[in-house]
C-alpha cells in the first residue's frame, strides 16, 4: 500500500470527495437543463 502521513490521506480522501461532489453537481444540473429542454419543445408543440 501506499506510504502516507494520515494528513496526506486526508487530503487526498478531501480530494477525493470534492471531485465526486463536483461530478454529481455537473451530472444532475446536466439532466435537469435535458429536462427542461425536452419538456419545453414538448409544451412548444
Amino acid at each position: 500500500m501506499l506510504n502516507l502521513h494520515w494528513w496526506e490521506w486526508v487530503l487526498l480522501g478531501a480530494g477525493v470527495y470534492v471531485a465526486i461532489v463536483t461530478l454529481a453537481r455537473l451530472m444532475r444540473n446536466r439532466r435537469e437543463t435535458l429536462l427542461n429542454e425536452l419538456t419545453s419543445q414538448v409544451a412548444a408543440e
